[in-house]
Order: C-alpha cells, then sequence, then structure tokens
C-alpha cells in the first residue's frame, strides 16, 4: 500500500475567471445557435441565453437531491425549455453536445498556482495521486483534455468524474473507488478541496484525512480539520 493525495479539481486545482467562464458561456451559445438555425430554422438569442440561466437552476437541484444530471441529460433540459418541451426529434444532438463540451478547451480554466510543482514532488516521492471532480457543465473526457494542457495529467494515477461514474462528491464511493484504484488505504490517504460538504465532509465520511483548501480567510467549520491556504504550503506532506 502506498500514502495517497487526491485532490478536488475546480477551484483547487484549476479555476476560472469571471470572464473566461463568461467566454466560454457566449461560445456554447453561438456554436448551438448556429446548430439550431441549420436544423430547425431557430433563431431567438434571447430566449437561448434565459434558458441557459434557468437551465443551471434546475441543474443545481437535481445535483443537491444526490443524484448526477449527465452532461447529455442537461442538454436535454436545456432544449425543453428552448423548445417549451417539444424539442424537435431531428436535431443533432451529437453536435449539439459537442459544442455544449467544447468551449472549455476554447477557454480554459486556469492552473492554481504551485499546483503542478507540488504534485511532481509528491509523485517523486511514491506518492499515488488521484482526482475527484464533480463536473458541471463539463465532462470527465474534456476535463482530461485539460489536464493535459496543463501538464498535470501525467502526474496523476486515478481519476473520478461524476459524469462517467454517475454519482458525486460526498458520496463516499467517490473516495473508495479512487482509493481501491490507487492500491491505498483511507487512514493513509489525505483529500485536499475546497468545498466543504464535498470535500471535507466527503473525505473524512469515507475514512481520509481533509485538508481544507481556504484562501479566503475563513475558519473551518471544525478546527481540527487542517486549513491550507496555498499548494506550497501541502508540502508539509513530503516529510511524512
Amino acid at each position: 500500500m502506498k500514502k495517497a493525495l487526491t485532490v478536488d479539481l475546480w477551484d483547487t486545482l484549476i479555476y476560472d475567471k469571471p470572464e473566461i467562464d463568461n467566454a466560454r458561456r457566449d461560445r456554447r451559445l453561438a456554436e448551438m445557435a448556429a446548430i439550431l438555425e441549420s436544423s430547425a430554422g431557430f433563431n431567438n438569442p434571447s430566449r437561448m441565453l434565459a434558458a441557459y440561466e434557468t437551465s443551471w437552476g434546475i441543474y443545481e437541484r437535481t445535483w443537491q437531491s444526490g443524484v448526477e444530471i449527465i452532461p447529455a441529460e442537461q442538454l436535454k433540459v436545456y432544449l425543453d425549455l428552448i423548445f417549451d418541451g417539444q424539442t424537435p426529434a431531428s436535431l443533432p444532438q451529437t453536435e449539439l453536445l459537442q459544442a455544449y463540451l467544447e468551449p472549455v478547451l476554447v477557454h480554459p480554466p486556469l492552473s492554481m498556482p504551485g499546483a503542478r510543482e507540488v504534485l511532481a514532488k509528491l509523485k517523486s516521492k511514491g506518492w499515488k495521486l488521484g482526482i475527484i471532480s464533480n463536473t458541471g457543465r463539463t465532462s470527465g473526457l474534456y476535463l482530461r483534455k485539460v489536464l493535459q494542457g496543463h501538464d498535470v495529467f501525467g502526474l496523476i494515477d486515478a481519476f473520478f468524474f461524476s459524469d462517467e461514474q454517475g454519482l458525486r462528491k460526498p458520496h463516499r464511493d467517490a473516495f473508495t473507488k479512487t482509493l481501491d484504484r490507487l492500491d491505498a488505504r483511507p487512514e493513509e490517504s489525505f483529500h485536499f478541496g475546497d468545498n466543504w460538504e464535498a470535500d471535507v465532509e466527503g473525505a473524512r465520511k469515507a475514512g481520509l484525512t481533509s485538508l481544507w483548501f481556504c484562501r479566503n480567510g475563513q475558519q473551518p467549520l471544525d478546527p481540527t480539520v487542517k486549513k491550507v491556504k496555498t499548494w506550497s504550503a501541502l508540502e508539509f506532506l513530503l516529510e511524512i
């Protein structure tokens, strides 16, 4: 068995700025609008934007209930909002889904400062490394490509993306399945993430040691949880 570190993805290993997220949204809507106009004669940008904003609330409520809603299902929800539940059966679903997912490659998130360097040092010391990510409007397939672009993909030994597994953090299986792939025991493993419920509580319930990534000065809800402000602060793991 090896010591292991699993990490959250969004706002831990990578992050967005509002202008990046907005550019991604605008490209997504523009690409989908072109497909809808050519295939169904639909041209209503304001309705598309309104449906885009409304759909996010639907996704969030679904996720909060503990159910995953994968990108293909997200697309169906979105199209049903646009077409008032009368979505034409002839729409090119594959093209639309590609237009929905690809903007994360055109306008990729940024790499958290110091992340790759720390992961590389841990890897060189024999640590097993995993990523456990809830995927939002993205997918594991495309997020792997994002990580390749940040030169991180090759450092990771196991990936858990919610759209591929059908469940989300804080579900216990998100952590235990990843540790199984890493051949690691929970008592010798750490999880690093920014979300208290999904990362800290989820990992603790699965038996891992939680490390809370907090850059904004907040205090942990439980003072026994180690607060980590920067990736470089994780180098204490090298001494374990």
